[in-house]
């Protein structure tokens, strides 16, 4: 095994985790002793998976907001914005945020909503009147308490979140990193728990699912595993 994708809320991080620690940091450096490459792939932004992953950030490859950007090493290989010139569908939505590669923009009228925003982001937030505001390039979209129809992909939803990027995803991003690296999809492994990991398991050569994932996702994957430890065994043995 050459290259390693790993998802990181819920696989690498249990709930109410918040940074690299234990039997999780001991396997990413085990997996990194051994020559293999490691890339995290999340629905996280880039600076907070920089900030979970801060003793291995010059090592490892990351894939933030669900397959938006490859970065290694602070160099963007590959990104995919919004579009902001087109973004008129937001006119008229009370509460979200764009992310972008270092900082995320929140627009919210609501004092308590842009703190609980800041908290949740540990201050990589700027909060805008609206997204014309923004500067920067914008890599995915949360939508709060908004069933409205937006021109972009859903990768991720709930009772009151929705989450859009444009025409890529997690299993997108895997392909065009081992493009960039010439390696093949024997040469890669796929550890992940959620709907947003699916294509992420298709794009790898093997595939695991957490025991705890839902049952239409561990069907997508070529086996399950009962932790991080156990996955970082299957890996070492290839």
């Amino acid at each position: 095994m050459k290259i390693v994708f790993c998802d990181l809320d819920g696989t690498i991080l249990m709930p109410g985790e918040d940074r690299l620690s234990g039997a999780a940091y001991e396997g990413v450096e085990k997996i990194l002793q051994n020559n293999i490459i490691f890339c995290v792939a999340s629905g996280r932004s880039y600076s907070e998976l920089k900030r979970i992953m801060k003793d291995f950030d010059d090592k490892v490859y990351f894939i933030p907001s669900d397959g938006s950007q490859i970065i290694y090493k602070e160099e963007t290989l590959f990104a995919k914005s919004l579009d902001k010139s087109s973004m008129n569908y937001l006119d008229e939505e009370r509460d979200y945020v764009l992310h972008g590669k270092y900082l995320s923009y929140v627009k919210s009228c609501k004092d308590t909503f842009v703190r609980k925003i800041k908290e949740q982001y540990n201050g990589h937030i700027v909060r805008v009147a609206n997204y014309k505001e923004i500067d920067r390039d914008v890599y995915k979209l949360t939508l709060y308490n908004s069933d409205r129809e937006i021109p972009l992909d859903n990768v991720y939803k709930d009772y009151m979140i929705r989450e859009f990027v444009n025409d890529t995803n997690k299993g997108y991003a895997v392909k065009r990193l081992m493009e960039i690296l010439h390696l093949d999809k024997k040469d890669s492994i796929a550890l992940g728990d959620g709907v947003n990991d699916i294509e992420m398991f298709q794009a790898a050569g093997e595939s695991y699912a957490m025991i705890q994932a839902p049952p239409h996702v561990k069907k997508q994957a070529t086996g399950t595993v009962i932790n991080f430890s156990r996955f970082i065994e299957k890996v070492i043995k290839e």
